[in-house]
């Protein structure tokens, strides 16, 4: 597959603040693919972004756009890549219907066809019964759905998606990730910033972990997990919130994570899973409490490189 974007040592400093928000990170995109950027708040995923969107410039290193170098040709962008922000603040003032046709016509359609794919674009978002209203008095959701509409418009090569399912509920989650995966299946090339990470799982080819400005993994989601792939996740939930304080206890020299009141979660070698087990089935006979094992998820990978790789190699329990 040919490259889309090569990013070579970027580095993004801001000195009034004493902040260095990139530090050094090399990264190819490749044609065709779905490619998440994976961290926490502050990790340097949206800088990294908007210096890709030529939004601002890098301190120091190149970005290179189907071989362009953006800082020399910024109007290259705009040309081959749609970007999705998190907050339509340049449309909020427009009705819903003429948001979509005029990104049509900035993207050089015709009048005729900008109404068709205003049309279209709407009944794809679900939002033909509004297409009269003013974004400034949408929710919060509905104007993501109206900025992944803007995405979508002149049918772009590339796309970057910007925290695009925040504020959805589970059915427009959903349709979103439907209407990225199909244009995927056409042929775009989408980039992705999320925190939500069980569901980038369901369509990501390859995830780039960011973490305090630099990028600590690199891979395919099965390459990732073969870095943890001699462990099980086990959870165990509580009847009650006082069961799961003593159960925490118990295994705090284990460093399990608390998911919620009820349930925590840790990971264990595969060869230990008898005896964790049978550890288990006699604390069951103290405590009420129900407990599953399940082989590690990409959010499993997520929260032991996002600090780096992990300091031990086992954090489960011993018989």
């Amino acid at each position: 597959m040919g490259i889309i974007y090569e990013i070579n040592d970027i580095t993004k400093e801001y000195p009034s603040r004493n902040i260095t928000a990139n530090k050094g990170i090399n990264l190819q995109i490749h044609e065709g693919e779905i490619i998440a950027l994976l961290g926490p708040n502050g990790a340097g995923k949206s800088t990294l972004i908007k210096q890709m969107m030529g939004l601002i410039k890098p301190t120091s290193g190149s970005i290179r756009l189907f071989g362009e170098d953006i800082q020399e040709n910024s109007a290259f962008i705009t040309e081959n890549v749609a970007y999705y922000a998190q907050d339509p603040h340049a449309i909020t003032s427009l009705r819903v219907w003429e948001s979509v046709y005029f990104s049509c016509r900035l993207k050089g359609l015709t009048k005729s066809t900008s109404l068709e794919e205003t049309d279209r674009l709407l009944k794809l978002i679900g939002l033909e019964a509004f297409r009269k209203d003013y974004i400034k008095n949408l929710s919060g959701g509905q104007k993501r759905l109206i900025s992944v509409a803007l995405t979508l418009t002149g049918d772009p090569s590339v796309m970057i998606f910007d925290e695009p399912t925040n504020e959805l509920d589970p059915v427009k989650r959903k349709k979103v990730w439907d209407i990225i995966t199909e244009k995927n299946r056409e042929g775009a090339t989408i980039i992705l910033v999320t925190h939500n990470v069980l569901e980038a799982e369901q369509v990501v080819d390859r995830v780039a972990i960011i973490n305090e400005g630099r990028l600590v993994a690199l891979d395919g989601i099965k390459q990732l997990k073969h870095r943890i792939d001699q462990r099980m996740r086990l959870d165990l939930s509580a009847s009650d919130q006082a069961v799961a304080n003593q159960l925490y206890t118990l295994m705090l020299e284990r460093d399990p994570e608390r998911v919620t009141d009820h349930k925590i979660r840790f990971l264990i070698q595969k060869e230990d899973v008898v005896n964790v087990v049978k550890k288990l089935m006699g604390l069951g006979e103290r405590f009420d409490f129900d407990f599953s094992l399940v082989p590690p998820t990409l959010e499993d990978v997520y929260l032991r490189l996002e600090g780096g790789e992990p300091q031990r190699d086992s954090i489960g329990l011993k018989a």
